[in-house]
């Protein structure tokens, strides 16, 4: 017979994780991300007791459609992007932001069939060293989404690879501001990545 576990989630705990978030956040949005099935918590569960985060952020279309048929008006963000043609026109169908990271992403942009506009993420890579573009890359696909006459907006961001670590990610910050400071009417925005501790034992 399999083990009796049982899995208790507190929506209510959840809504309190992301209060404390947002007191910390200093006025800043927050994306809550809640891909691969709400990370487990179920995606529905997790949106609605997330529901008072400026948006939500997925890797997988089918969540991001799950989300609009459960009712969610809310942004969404998705996290890697296209990732072939056939993605492209649900975009606007769903009403969806994707992040695009590299030369593919913008070709499929330019090819595909896009029936309206929609803004877009741009991602630079500053030390995660997964996905973004680099300095020597990022320019002209910037300036081709730049000219793509179906983005409404874009904005700059990138990936902290060390959020919690002994350094910080003031290093990582001042390299990602230099950048993109030069790219005038982009919004700029950075996500962190958060370092989960153990718990102390007993």
């Amino acid at each position: 017979m399999p083990r009796p576990i049982r899995a208790a989630i507190s929506a209510g705990a959840l809504a309190h994780n992301l209060r404390i978030a947002q007191d910390h956040a200093g006025g800043a949005k927050i994306w809550a991300v809640i891909k691969a099935n709400g990370y487990g918590h179920g995606l529905e569960r997790a949106a609605r007791a997330l529901d008072a985060a400026d948006g939500f952020a997925v890797l997988d279309f089918q969540e991001a459609a799950r989300l609009r048929v459960a009712g969610s008006a809310k942004p969404i963000l998705m996290l890697e992007g296209v990732f072939k043609p056939a993605d492209v026109p649900l975009l606007h169908k769903y009403a969806l932001t994707p992040v695009i990271h590299n030369a593919v992403q913008v070709e499929m942009l330019r090819a595909g069939d896009l029936p309206g506009a929609i803004d877009v993420y741009v991602k630079v890579n500053s030390g995660m060293n997964r996905l973004g573009f680099t300095p020597e890359n990022f320019g002209a696909n910037y300036q081709a989404l730049r000219e793509h006459p179906r983005v409404k907006t874009l904005t700059l961001m990138t990936h902290f690879a060390d959020a919690d670590g002994a350094t910080g990610v003031k290093a990582q910050l001042e390299w990602f501001s230099e950048m993109t400071k030069s790219f005038a009417g982009c919004s700029t925005v950075v996500l962190l990545l958060p370092i989960v501790r153990p718990m102390p034992s007993a």
